[in-house]
């Protein structure tokens, strides 16, 4: 069962612009996705290449292009059945390795920060000059840094 899904954001402006009765039914499927990643509706199968990438079908023109890693449904794109074809996919490919790794930046800025907001009075952060986190970087003029 899978316990988070992540969205890419081709995903969602492919989503947010179907009308409201396809995004239910959309939103059934994925539903379906995440309970049962086999379910036989979904018609699910792995592409060629990459072969991490797996497509549903959401209607008998509309495919989604989905990943399962670590529990994690990640959501990559939605749209007529020819976003699967050779060309395209190959240019989308490189888009969804990066917006797999800001996925991941993400996570890690959120353990960071949710890390940081236990401390109890005080919070010292040391770093090397030069290799300092970029979640440290990204804090410069938000809070009080003594160097």
């Amino acid at each position: 069962m899978i316990v988070e899904a992540q969205v890419t954001k081709d995903f969602k402006q492919a989503f947010d612009s179907l009308p409201a009765q396809k995004r239910r039914i959309v939103q059934e499927k994925i539903d379906l996705l995440a309970n049962n990643l086999r379910h036989p509706s979904l018609n699910t199968h792995r592409l060629h290449r990459p072969s991490n990438v797996w497509e549903c079908y959401i209607d008998n023109s509309m495919r989604l292009l989905y990943q399962v890693k670590k529990g994690i449904l990640y959501l990559w794109y939605l749209g007529e059945h020819a976003v699967v074809d050779k060309a395209h996919f190959t240019y989308h490919l490189r888009s969804l390795e990066e917006e797999e790794k800001q996925l991941e930046i993400e996570k890690q800025r959120i353990l960071c920060y949710v890390g940081m907001t236990r401390a109890a009075e005080e919070l010292y952060l040391v770093t090397v000059e030069g290799k300092e986190s970029r979640f440290v970087r990204e804090l410069e003029g938000k809070v009080v840094l003594n160097q």
